[in-house]
């Protein structure tokens, strides 16, 4: 009796474990499509982050991490930077400090689709910077 409860559950195990290879395939399919680090965060916002840098000599070691983000949702992100970084979980802590995130002005004002990337660092001690680029148009070289 023993051993056919034993057959069963490995059966068991193999048969979800066979089931559930499409769907891992299909997650892999979605993230080469989006060029392997991004990770889709939620509708219109893209997050690629880059790990800590590991020195033991360096004791502070930043976060890293670009959004890629719509319009509509980069009009959300200017409102309110902090809360929109902590609502979709970007850093591994909370930020407690973000101020207005400068953007650099596009070259050209029209685009087919506008996305906007931001790049963002975030201390161990929870403040953190970010620079926003247009990403339908290279930046205008300041004045």
């Amino acid at each position: 009796m023993r051993r056919i409860k034993t057959e069963f559950v490995s059966a068991t195990c193999l048969l979800l474990l066979v089931m559930s290879m499409p769907a891992f395939a299909q997650e892999r399919a979605q993230e080469q499509k989006l060029g392997g680090i991004w990770k889709n965060v939620a509708d219109g916002v893209w997050a690629a982050k880059v790990p800590r840098f590991v020195d033991p000599e360096e004791e502070v070691k930043p976060e890293f991490a670009v959004l890629r983000v719509t319009a509509a949702r980069y009009a959300e992100f200017q409102k309110d930077p902090k809360g929109f970084v902590n609502k979709y979980k970007i850093f591994a802590k909370d930020v407690r400090d973000l101020e207005a995130c400068p953007a650099a002005r596009p070259t050209t004002e029209e685009a087919k689709v506008a996305y906007w990337y931001v790049m963002q660092v975030h201390w161990p001690g929870s403040s953190a910077r970010c620079q926003a680029y247009p990403g339908w148009s290279e930046p205008k070289l300041s004045d």
